[in-house]
């Protein structure tokens, strides 16, 4: 299905080397595929079977423009670890009241802001535009495999698969 990105996709030493390429797709071969059950476990929901085939078969990692004026600029498929972080703090922060979310973030030296603004309960970021910003898939929806803009935002994708697909010939898609 991802024929084209197996040429970007590499070991994570070379990744690391090649990853600040401008112009350049650029991702790292996720190895340790066991993993992906553990964070399922984990989160208590199962990653989107479009998503956990992306990282089976290609890994995670950026998608780079090749306009030299986006300075180098990437659409980020999340790694499987940032994946699962992002989700069950999200969930946390949801369940928590404002004054446990403002401690939280005295206390632990978290970030000033609530991880549930990140996204809407039962989204699942699973893309980095930037800072704050993420089009997200709803795993216990009708339609897991879906890519959404995030806080309840209009559908993107039917399918994380065309997604990338798009991505891969325009990094940029006219989103930007």
């Amino acid at each position: 299905m991802y024929e084209l990105l197996r040429q970007c996709s590499w070991p994570e030493e070379e990744f690391k080397r090649r990853y600040n390429e401008l112009g350049r797709h650029c991702f790292c071969r996720f190895e340790e595929l066991k993993a992906l059950e553990w964070l399922e476990g984990s989160m208590g929901v199962a990653i989107p079977s479009s998503l956990r085939t992306f990282y089976e078969e290609i890994g995670f990692g950026g998608f780079a423009s090749p306009d030299e004026d986006s300075t180098g600029q990437r659409v980020f498929v999340v790694s499987p670890w940032a994946l699962a972080e992002l989700y069950l703090k999200m969930h946390e922060s949801w369940r928590a009241t404002p004054l446990e979310n403002a401690c939280r973030r005295l206390v632990d030296g978290e970030p000033d802001y609530p991880y549930h603004h990140l996204a809407d309960e039962g989204e699942m970021p699973c893309i980095h535009l930037m800072e704050r910003i993420y089009w997200v898939m709803r795993p216990l929806s009708d339609k897991p495999n879906a890519v959404y803009l995030q806080r309840g935002g209009d559908l993107l994708c039917e399918d994380f698969a065309e997604l990338m697909k798009l991505l891969h010939e325009d990094p940029m898609c006219g989103w930007f």
